[in-house]
């Protein structure tokens, strides 16, 4: 499995994440269809270790994780409920883990939704 879908299953297992948003976590943007509030998690950096034998076995990506919702406290409480598997290895083969980089507050002025960021770097095994 990839990062991306260790991390997904991490945020889709863990009860206080679904007990807010459900099923509604997506890669990269939303379906224009999804219920608020909900959770999109992007990569917006990737780099690797390459070692002095070329081989690259680990990844260090940025990922990004927005809450979005009407309501600013319930994606208050979606980060803080993705703080809870942070610093762990998640299940899976590529060995993610979460480690906290920053955190920050927008609000989208066409949907004028709340959203709180959470980024972290997710080192891993790439496979």
């Amino acid at each position: 499995m990839s990062y991306q879908e260790d991390i997904t299953t991490a945020v889709l297992a863990c009860a206080p994440i679904a007990e807010i948003i459900g099923d509604r976590f997506w890669w990269d943007f939303a379906d224009g269809s999804t219920g608020t509030p909900y959770l999109v998690a992007q990569t917006i950096t990737v780099s690797g270790e390459t070692d002095l034998g070329g081989d690259r076995s680990l990844g260090f990506p940025t990922v990004q994780f927005t809450a979005w919702g009407p309501l600013k406290s319930e994606c208050i409480s979606i980060i803080a409920a993705i703080r809870q598997i942070e610093g762990f290895q998640l299940p899976g083969t590529s060995k993610t883990s979460l480690v906290y980089n920053s955190e920050e507050s927008t609000r989208d002025p066409q949907t004028r939704y709340f959203g709180e960021i959470i980024e972290y770097t997710a080192p891993h095994t790439l496979n």
